[in-house]
């Protein structure tokens, strides 16, 4: 509702908008009501939600976007119904670009999941010829390809690890703590933690 827009508005001098959000006329709102305050739009990394919005842009793309394991099976992540993507594609990076550049009000993206390595014990297989040397290279670079390809911030999730086990300090504007005090609908879901999502710019 707009109450409790212009309460999240008013009260955090920063948020993260997830892509259920009807994101366009709500980031307008919430600048209304706050003009300083940060939006940032949710974006995974490198995972899609299976048939979400993101998932049926992706599909489209004329170069496949996908991850495969070394029999050619598209890789997913169980837990949470998503799709594993290619990294190493520069298109990847510049498909995220596009979903910033389609949300002109906000003032940046926050990029989910950036851990340096893939644990096996979260995926249906590893990429074929995985190596988690080259793997954190390609992540480095790959918010640099973000960075180049769009404007305003690039914050990454992931500083609760710390700086020493993400190691990303170019191609990014901050880090957030993985403190999410609500959901896509505004509802609490852990009082306990803070919204102060860009206390730690680099």
């Amino acid at each position: 509702s707009d109450a409790q827009l212009q309460f999240v508005a008013k009260k955090y001098h920063s948020i993260v908008l997830g892509e259920n959000f009807s994101q366009a006329e709500t980031i307008k709102k919430l600048h209304q009501y706050n003009p300083n305050l940060i939006v940032l739009i949710y974006i995974n990394s490198r995972h899609v939600v299976k048939n979400g919005i993101r998932y049926n842009d992706a599909i489209t793309s004329p170069v496949d976007l996908f991850a495969y394991d070394a029999l050619g099976n598209k890789i997913t992540e169980p837990r949470w119904n998503e799709y594993l993507m290619d990294i190493h594609k520069p298109e990847w990076a510049g498909k995220i670009a596009e979903w910033r550049i389609a949300m002109p009000d906000a003032d940046g993206i926050m990029l989910d999941e950036a851990n340096p390595t893939l644990d096996s014990s979260n995926y249906t297989a590893l990429p074929a010829n995985y190596n988690s040397a080259s793997y954190t290279s390609r992540m480095t670079q790959f918010f640099s390809d973000v960075q180049n390809k769009t404007t305003g911030l690039v914050i990454f999730n992931g500083l609760k690890d710390g700086i020493k086990t993400t190691g990303y300090t170019d191609g990014v504007d901050g880090g957030v703590l993985e403190g999410f005090v609500f959901n896509e609908n505004l509802q609490n879901v852990d009082s306990t933690r803070t919204m102060n999502h860009i206390n730690a710019i680099l």
